[in-house]
Order: C-alpha cells, then sequence, then structure tokens
C-alpha cells in the first residue's frame, strides 16, 4: 500500500496553531497491517495540542496491547481508553476543555477497518465510483459527546483509493478539484491527492488533516 498523510496548520489570530493532525503508525508486522489516524481538536485553541496528544497517545498505547478478540473489538478498546484520557484531561481544567474528532483506519490485506469518533469522512473510491465508510450525515464533536464510535469495515482490492479526513479537508472545492484529478489520472499520486485537498484549507487559514491509501 502507498499511504500519504498530511495536515495544514490553523491560524488563530495571526499565529499558526496545531489543530489537525494525521499519522501513519506501525502496525502488526506478522499481520502486515497498518495504522492510519486523522484527528482534529476543538475547544480553547490554547488546548489543542494537549488534548491531541492525550488521544492519539491512549489510542495507540492500547491498540498496541496484545488481544485475541479481533480488529473491531481492539479498536474499540483503543477508543475507549483515548475517551477516558481525554474526559480525565478535562476534568483537572478549570475552564473549558478540548475535545478531540479521531478517525482510525486498520488496514491489512485485502481489508481496512473503520473507526471514526465525531466529525470525519472516509471514502473509498474505485473506478466504478466512490463508497463513504462513515455515517451518510456527518457527526458533531468529538470524543466526549460520543461514547460509542462509528464503525465499519470494506473489502479492498488493486488501484483501490481511501481518502480519510477532517472536514475541513471535504470542502466542495477540493472535492471537485480531486474528482477531476481522478478523472484524467486513475492512478494518480497519493501525495498529489492529498495536497489537493488540504488546498483550500491552507488558503483560508481553518486547516485540516488527511490521509490517502492506495491499494
Amino acid at each position: 500500500m502507498d499511504v500519504a498523510v498530511a495536515s495544514v496548520p490553523t491560524r488563530v489570530r495571526g499565529r499558526s496553531m496545531t489543530r489537525h493532525r494525521a499519522q501513519q503508525l506501525g502496525g502488526d508486522r506478522a499481520a502486515q497491517s497498518d495504522l492510519v489516524l486523522v484527528a482534529s481538536a476543538g475547544g480553547p485553541p490554547t488546548l489543542w495540542k494537549r488534548g491531541l496528544d492525550k488521544v492519539i497517545a491512549a489510542f495507540t498505547g492500547e491498540l498496541g496491547q496484545p488481544r485475541p478478540d479481533g480488529v473491531e473489538t481492539s479498536m474499540r478498546a483503543a477508543y475507549a481508553a483515548a475517551r477516558r484520557s481525554l474526559v480525565g484531561f478535562r476534568e483537572t481544567l478549570l475552564g473549558p476543555g478540548p475535545d478531540v474528532m479521531l478517525v482510525a483506519l486498520h488496514l491489512s490485506p485485502g481489508r481496512a477497518a473503520v473507526l471514526v469518533g465525531g466529525a470525519g469522512r472516509v471514502y473509498l473510491h474505485r473506478r466504478k465510483g466512490h463508497e463513504r465508510l462513515t455515517a451518510f450525515e456527518d457527526l458533531e464533536g468529538g470524543l466526549v459527546d460520543h461514547p460509542e464510535p462509528w464503525f465499519s469495515s470494506a473489502s479492498l482490492h488493486g488501484g483501490d483509493l481511501l481518502v480519510a479526513g477532517s472536514l475541513e479537508a471535504f470542502e466542495l472545492p477540493a472535492i471537485g478539484s480531486v474528482a477531476a484529478r481522478l478523472s484524467l489520472e486513475p492512478g494518480a499520486d497519493v501525495r498529489a491527492i492529498a495536497e489537493i485537498l488540504l488546498g483550500p484549507a491552507r488558503e483560508s487559514g481553518i486547516g485540516a488533516a488527511a490521509a490517502v491509501v492506495r491499494v
């Protein structure tokens, strides 16, 4: 698989701040699996980074524990650990705390498992069209607002394209530009597609994060 992850900062009062993050992490080598995360923070800007750090560290730490129960059970346990970490952090604060949206892709030969907590999207693109692997109507908020995540899975075939991101990565101009690029070049490089998705968010300063996977 070819994977590209990218994010652009959010401008707040003339400063660039980390609100969105996309990461590719090592998965299970024996199972030939990989893990891709996209996360976005809400709440006070000064707490965005700490919220992201809490969620990603707890999610990956729990997912790395040996579990015989299968991918979905493992991902749900990791989500619960991430939510506990975030809620616990918020309880130490005197004022409003951050919330964090999380998209997790567990990629293995011929299969993708998708977990989403909050406002994120994942699409599976094939030559015959595309399929949305997340809720048809966008969810709001993040882990705090969603005790249980959205979970789905899909079979993967050679040439398939997975696109995941924060809602800011799916502005209409970005979607149109990606569709135009794929119609002209179905095998377009994943890094180029990620950059196209993030273009409008970079120009406007709202920031975004995206991950693109080519099977």
